[in-house]
Formats: C-alpha cells, sequence, structure tokens
C-alpha cells in the first residue's frame, strides 16, 4: 500500500541514501583487483574489494557533478562493461528524484556536523558471498 509522501522524513531526521551492491536475488562480486576499475591512486592501496563500491568510487572522483539516476545508470553500464551480471540499487529515507544532485555534504551545514559512512559487507561462511580481500 505504500507509505504517505514525507512520511521517512518525519522519523528519519537525516537524509539517507543507501546504494546496494546488487538487486536482492543477487550477490554482489569481489574484485581482485579495484585498480582495474580506474580509481585515482589516493582512494586507497589497491587490492581486492567489491565491484559496486569500486564503480561508485569510479564516478564520484570523476570531476562532475552527478544527478542519481545518472550516476546509478553509468555503475551499472560500468559493471556491465567489465562483464558482472550484478544490478545496483538505490533506496532512501524519503521520496528521491533520480534528477536530484548527488550531494553528499550539504552547504548549510558544518564541516564538523557532516558524517558519511560506507560499509561494504563481508558474508563469511557464505560460498558465493565471501570477499576474499576482507578482513
Amino acid at each position: 500500500q505504500g507509505l504517505p509522501s514525507g512520511y521517512l522524513m518525519t522519523q528519519i531526521a537525516a537524509k539517507v541514501w543507501m546504494v546496494s551492491g546488487c538487486a536482492d536475488e543477487q550477490t554482489s562480486a569481489d574484485v581482485s583487483d579495484v585498480m582495474s576499475f580506474g580509481l585515482p591512486t589516493d582512494v586507497g592501496p589497491g587490492g581486492a574489494g567489491g565491484a559496486c563500491t569500486s564503480a561508485m568510487a569510479h564516478k564520484v572522483t570523476q570531476n562532475k557533478q552527478w544527478a542519481w539516476g545518472e550516476l546509478l545508470s553509468e555503475m551499472r553500464t560500468d559493471l556491465r562493461v567489465k562483464k558482472y551480471t550484478q544490478i545496483p540499487q538505490l533506496s532512501s529515507s524519503y521520496n528521491l528524484s533520480l534528477s536530484e544532485p548527488v550531494n553528499f555534504k550539504a552547504e548549510t551545514v558544518p564541516v564538523e556536523k557532516t558524517k558519511a559512512l560506507l560499509i561494504g559487507i563481508n558474508y563469511v561462511g557464505h560460498a558465493q558471498g565471501v570477499l576474499s580481500g576482507c578482513h
């Protein structure tokens, strides 16, 4: 039936975006060398990591203002070109327009009050979900 428009924003006092690595019926892939996504050297040490995370990092480190729909589409294209079958998904704590600019820091919020969190999940013991580069 769905929730009333604006309901989640009255219940959650933050703008939350979640990009999952794949659709529910899929498994997110591991990458043996994330630098194969063309990431800048200052993004991290390289090595194993998530394919979706690498695709997102590759796009957001480009000097471009992305809209959510465009970013998601470009991530999916990068993964498809590299022969990954997973399809990243976007969820949000409010009614998000896919034409809304991706902005991880609100202009009106002081830097010391800004928080961002990027989580990679390792499914230990799961035959298809274990990320070999995670500890």
